[in-house]
């Protein structure tokens, strides 16, 4: 997904773990602070195209 991203926005910062933060089962999406996809609540993993369509409506 990284790459994906990557290729989509060359100047996104992709970076895990935040502040070596690490919850098992967790998997979110933040921009400015704001979470755009948050695997607890959705109870499913995104796909790349999902991600890319939730950045390009925020940003």
């Amino acid at each position: 997904m990284a790459q994906s991203l990557k290729n989509e926005f060359p100047d996104l910062e992709v970076a895990g773990n935040k502040d070596g933060e690490f919850r098992v089962g967790s998997f979110e999406i933040t921009i400015g602070g704001k979470i755009i996809f948050s695997m607890l609540k959705e109870n499913r993993f995104p796909e790349d195209e999902e991600v890319i369509s939730l950045l390009k409506d925020f940003l």
